[in-house]
């Protein structure tokens, strides 16, 4: 039956184990994808981001970031079907990078030197479907006063027998490619006509952030779905960092603390029973 624990000295209230869990939930939230997707058996792939060049600073911006006592640049990619105008998938946040004020006085962020690898799994197979990464600085002013500021987007082939036989070449991971970025939010593709790949007037609505571009490199990476890879184990359409903790998947021998997609190897399975007596719900 349902029953309160006894309460201890320290224990969270349960308004706070409520918001945890709602956090948790939504950092975890993967979207379904949308009806009309081609689909096929689920492939693996790497996406390593290099650097950011050349991001506009607006003078708001710039006047805001004096007040700043923190300021936070990340990159956020999400998965995106043009011709249903829908996202899908999981949100993920990555490349957080800390940043000084004296990197926001000018006119353009200096380059930023990213090195982030990512890897997930997915069985979509289809062109009108696209990677889109999102350029987003985050401002803390006193009190705690919190404002996020688009930098810029841009939009990945990543879907399709095209960009599947691009990312299986032999040298993929070796060739690297660079996007310019568009100004403003990535929201601005719920406004274009058509479905990817876009014409260049289809894209004529959007303006470029400048010079802003944004270099990567995007591979096949069989092992996540091969013969004892962790891809059963992975969301779907959900990006994972090389310092993810996934279970089941055991970790490299050089680094305890990363879990290893590179070159996966899973734990052994053994069976469990679970009897559960009570269940302790939070008010609220």
């Amino acid at each position: 039956g349902l029953c309160r624990p006894p309460a201890m000295e320290g224990q969270p209230s349960d308004r706070l184990l409520a918001d945890r869990w709602e956090h948790t939930a939504a950092a975890n939230r993967v979207l379904p994808v949308p009806a009309g997707v081609s689909q096929s058996r689920p492939s693996g792939f790497c996406l390593q981001l290099l650097d950011l060049h050349g991001l506009p600073l607006p003078p708001a911006l710039r006047d805001a970031a004096l007040s700043a006592v923190s300021i936070e640049h990340k990159l956020v990619v999400s998965m995106y079907d043009t011709s249903a105008r829908a996202f899908f998938g999981r949100q993920t946040t990555i490349a957080r990078s800390a940043l000084e004020k004296r990197q926001l006085a000018g006119e353009k962020l200096p380059a930023l030197r990213l090195d982030e690898t990512s890897f997930f799994a997915t069985s979509v197979d289809d062109e009108r479907c696209v990677l889109v990464i999102q350029s987003v600085l985050t401002l803390v002013r006193p009190g705690l006063d919190v404002s996020e500021h688009a930098g810029g987007w841009t939009f990945v082939s990543a879907f399709g027998s095209a960009a599947r036989a691009s990312a299986a070449a032999e040298k993929a991971g070796d060739t690297f490619a660079k996007r310019s970025l568009f100004e403003g939010s990535a929201a601005a593709l719920l406004l274009l006509e058509g479905a990817h790949p876009f014409s260049d007037e289809a894209l004529r609505p959007l303006r470029r952030a400048g010079g802003a571009t944004l270099a990567y490199s995007f591979r096949a990476h069989t092992p996540l779905v091969g013969g004892g890879g962790p891809a059963g184990l992975m969301a779907p359409n959900a990006l994972y960092s090389p310092l993810a903790s996934l279970p089941g998947l055991l970790a490299p021998q050089a680094g305890p603390e990363l879990a290893s997609f590179e070159a996966p190897h899973l734990a052994s399975t053994y069976t469990l029973q679970l009897v559960v007596s009570e269940i302790y719900l939070p008010a609220g």
